[in-house]
């Protein structure tokens, strides 16, 4: 089907990137509930090609895949409670959690759930046919957080980290939709 008024364009319900909440079960309250980070990016699928020179030719072909990250950025609580909780994570992942470098953990070990919810207008989860938009993710923490302090007054602390997805899981709601009847 082929757009051909500005009537067609309107009625379409555009996707958006504001409509979607996150939560780390893990982590203490509040984000171990549904809450709403300012940026989330997420490699859905990676290829790297090679390029060849044959005679005057150069060709390109898909010769692997790559490992799956994740990132995002959200605005921590006055406490500090999520970055708390990150850098609690990223130094387990090392020490074992006695704070003593003392060699990594296993990836079983390291890992934990992330959740990200994709809306609709109404800020409900996306049901669209029988899929419900609940992705859910093992990650673990890649590279660093840093605390950012600065002299403006009235800004918030926005921090940005960024994953190793490990693993996709399934998705517990809809199962649980799934066995209520409701997908």
């Amino acid at each position: 089907m082929y757009l051909n008024t500005q009537d067609q364009v309107r009625n379409i319900n555009w996707s958006r990137n504001y409509l979607w909440d996150i939560r780390f079960p893990d982590a203490p309250a509040p984000f171990n509930n549904w809450f709403p980070a300012t940026d989330v990016t997420i490699d859905m699928g990676v290829i790297t090609s090679e390029s060849f020179e044959i005679f005057t030719t150069n060709f390109s072909l898909p010769i692997r895949t790559a490992e799956r990250t994740m990132s995002i950025t959200f605005i921590d609580d006055a406490r500090h409670t999520l970055v708390d909780w990150l850098t609690y994570w990223m130094a387990s992942i090392v020490s074992h959690g006695d704070n003593v470098p003392s060699g990594v953990q296993t990836l079983e070990s390291a890992v934990k759930s992330v959740y990200i919810a994709r809306l609709d207008n109404r800020h409900n989860a996306l049901i669209v046919g029988n899929i419900v938009y609940i992705e859910a993710y093992g990650v673990y923490p890649d590279g660093k957080i840093q605390f950012l302090g600065s002299s403006d007054n009235g800004g918030v602390n926005s921090y940005t980290q960024n994953f190793i997805i490990a693993e996709v899981r399934e998705q517990p709601w809809i199962e649980n939709m799934r066995s209520k009847g409701k997908v």
